[in-house]
């Protein structure tokens, strides 16, 4: 039985008491709502409970900043910095354009940020206030990060800024970097410290970063527009012996020419998306030019050919789907070690006698396709 004041002032034995890290365990088991309600059934749950109901942690800015949650959140964990050690797993999301009191209120997160030194992922999406968060985090170390996202305006970021933040987080295994600008704003070799994210294993974002990289271990990557420079980086970043996903994304629509780019550069790619940001149909013209550059690439077991649309996934209708099995018959036939493929919101895989449908999970998880989310 658990510890209670009856229980004490009878001088029950010890032995009869329930260990805390049996209800613990209890309670990591029990739904978030039961987790809520047990939190303020007594000075002991709540002790027990909170660190498992402060674990997972998002919150978004609205226009009402001063009665946010996430205001009470951060105030809480500033007052009791033990519950910014229980955090795990902070995901803080901007939806507003320059409301009142923001300034002073990214002082806030950013201080409680400051106590939640055990944090493993960080997520941090904001269009409006680059200028003020990127400051902020060059003050931060978080010893146990291995993931980091990080959302904002090109127009305010600086490359330069992002990687002083980078240099300091050798843990990283995931990251991924959204409109990050390092076109308009060069991250120069002066930026990096050596070694620089050796144990780096999915990255998504600008390809000039990979060029700071140091690692063999690289197992997928998402860029925009490559061109042979960067992905000669990513070869020299991957083990070739291993499984490699590579997720190129087109800006103009020119699928061809990425793929062109990859046959010749990195043709060792044993899973490869090839999607473009504005949303279009392929014609035959130029899925036959697909079907011949997919002939050079002799390890590629996964191919799926789609559209980018706004910053989300969405593998739009590349072409008429009734054409679909015709299309995938070809690409294996050009490309022999093709086992599995996805086209116009379909995944196919293949089976004894031919192909058969399969789900789009089932098809992310074997070809080792990365969401970063």
């Amino acid at each position: 039985m658990v510890l209670t004041r009856r229980a004490y002032k009878a001088r029950m034995l010890i032995t009869r008491w329930l260990p805390n890290e049996v209800l613990a365990e209890i309670i990591e088991h029990l739904p978030r709502e039961d987790q809520a309600t047990l939190c303020r059934a007594s000075k002991l749950f709540h002790a027990l409970t909170l660190p498992v109901l402060t674990r997972t942690v998002a919150f978004a800015m609205n226009q009402v900043v001063k009665s946010s949650p996430w205001i009470y959140f951060c105030l809480g964990v500033v007052e009791h910095p033990e519950r910014g050690a229980a955090v795990r797993s902070f995901t803080f999301t901007d939806l507003t354009y320059r409301p009142k009191y923001r300034d002073s209120a990214y002082v806030l997160l950013f201080d409680s940020l400051a106590l939640m030194n055990g944090l493993e992922y960080l997520s941090l999406d904001s269009y409006a206030a680059a200028e003020i968060i990127l400051p902020e985090l060059a003050r931060l170390t978080f010893p146990r990060l291995t993931s980091f996202r990080l959302t904002v305006s090109e127009r305010e970021t600086r490359g330069s800024d992002v990687a002083e933040f980078l240099t300091r987080h050798l843990t990283l295994t995931r990251l991924r970097l959204w409109d990050v600008d390092s076109t308009r704003h060069p991250v120069r070799s002066s930026d990096w410290t050596n070694p620089f994210l050796p144990n780096i294993q999915h990255y998504c974002g600008p390809p000039e970063f990979l060029h700071g990289f140091s690692t063999r271990s690289l197992q997928s990557a998402w860029i925009i527009t490559p061109d042979s420079r960067n992905l000669k980086a990513v070869r020299s970043l991957m083990d070739p012996e291993q499984p490699f996903a590579l997720t190129t994304i087109t800006r103009h629509g020119e699928t061809e020419t990425d793929l062109a780019s990859v046959a010749k550069d990195l043709s060792s790619v044993t899973s490869l998306q090839i999607l473009r940001w504005v949303i279009s149909r392929v014609d035959l013209v130029q899925m036959n030019q697909v079907t011949s550059y997919l002939a050079r690439l002799t390890r590629l077991k996964y191919f799926t050919l789609g559209n980018f649309n706004h910053g989300d996934y969405f593998e739009g209708f590349v072409m008429d789907a009734s054409r679909d099995p015709q299309v995938i018959e070809t690409w294996a036939e050009a490309c022999p070690t093709l086992k599995s493929c996805c086209l116009s919101l379909k995944a196919w895989r293949k089976a004894e006698g031919g192909w058969e449908e399969c789900t789009k999970e089932t098809y992310d998880i074997e070809a080792g396709f990365v969401t970063f989310d």
